[in-house]
């Protein structure tokens, strides 16, 4: 039987299957410091814009720390984004 395809959850750019403040630094680190970025790029962009770039890092913090704006699908379930492995539940 062939794997499931790939899935992950919008802003869990570190692969943890939780949306949480580790998610952020994950994209601070990898903009700011060189740091090795996500296993699935698409994941880092939170705010769903098409870019990963400081804003998804703030996006994300709003989010979970003054009741922000929900990230896009796929959020709170998974969906497939291409080239990233499976980390759904």
């Amino acid at each position: 039987m062939p794997p499931p395809p790939p899935n992950w959850i919008r802003c869990d750019s570190n692969g943890d299957r939780w949306v949480d403040i580790s998610d952020a630094v994950t994209v601070l680190l990898f903009l700011f410091t060189g740091h090795q970025g996500p296993a699935c790029p698409a994941s880092a962009d939170c705010n769903g814009d098409g870019e990963t770039d400081i804003s998804d890092a703030i996006f994300e913090l709003l989010f979970l720390f003054t009741d922000g704006r929900l990230p896009p699908p796929p959020y709170p379930g998974c969906e497939f984004f291409p080239g990233c492995g499976d980390r759904c539940p």
